[in-house]
């Protein structure tokens, strides 16, 4: 049977107000998202549908509209705009000794009225406090290291290695003349290494499509900006 909702108990939570009887508190500080001339995108949100701080939103869009790309030129705004709020989160991390892998979320738990981080999902990167390339399972290295405590073969990489997701031609058309240079040697030396091509992955059709696709639309995106 039901205790409580949403921290309160049953008897006191009957008499709340009805949804549509409730006072809205509108935001008092805007944030301004538009960065630069070429993004059109943030400059008709910032005209249309201005945001503010503690402000929700939903972005409703058929699949394959861009939903996802919004929402990451917002953010990325944000954080450009308004390092305030970035800097909001980065104390509270710091000052609660989180170290985490990759993306994150925190949660009010009223069962004892502290803020919590958990993780939400592990991906093989940069920003990850593992960072794995072609022969290492993250999620295997993980489980491992955190719920088994069984030691692994994980160490710190000393030598110079050329890691990359993105297609090698690609990363040659921007790197600069002495950069790609310098990657096509750690290549023929065999220090190349991508975690989309996972070895024991590939051996599964469906992974194998998957990383194939993944780099057609690298090259069309590119393709159709006319730079390869």
């Amino acid at each position: 049977y039901v205790q409580t909702v949403n921290g309160d108990r049953v008897d006191v939570s009957i008499h709340r107000k009805a949804f549509d009887e409730l006072t809205p508190v509108y935001p008092t500080e805007r944030l301004r998202l538009e960065t630069n001339k070429e993004d059109t995108a943030m400059r008709l949100i910032d005209l249309i549908a201005p945001i503010g701080k503690g402000q929700r939103g939903i972005i409703v869009a058929p699949p394959k509209a861009g939903k996802t790309t919004l929402l990451k030129k917002i953010a990325n705004s944000i954080t450009e705009n308004h390092p305030e709020i970035t800097d909001v989160l980065i104390k509270f991390l710091d000052g609660i000794g989180y170290m985490g892998f990759s993306n994150f979320d925190i949660k009010y738990d009223v069962r004892d009225g502290k803020f919590k981080v958990f993780e939400v999902n592990l991906r093989q990167g940069r920003s990850n406090y593992y960072v794995t390339s072609a022969g290492q399972n993250i999620a295997e290295t993980v489980i491992c290291d955190r719920h088994s405590a069984l030691s692994g073969d994980c160490g710190i990489c000393q030598n110079e290695i050329f890691w990359h997701t993105v297609p090698k031609p690609i990363i040659y058309k921007y790197a600069g003349k002495e950069m790609t240079k310098k990657l096509k040697s750690l290549v023929r030396s065999g220090k190349s290494f991508s975690s989309l091509w996972y070895k024991k992955d590939l051996k599964n059709p469906k992974r194998l499509f998957f990383v194939a696709v993944h780099n057609f639309h690298y090259y069309g995106k590119y393709r159709k900006n006319g730079d390869i």
